[in-house]
């Protein structure tokens, strides 16, 4: 996802409900980890 602009990215999260994207990476960040 480097190559998408970080505008572009914080609006669509922003569009699809950043709040539930936002806790699902944190998820998966912490089950990498």
């Amino acid at each position: 996802t480097q190559w998408v602009k970080p505008g572009l990215i914080g609006r669509v999260k922003h569009l699809r409900g950043e709040e539930d994207l936002r806790h699902a990476s944190l998820q998966d960040f912490r089950e990498e980890k």
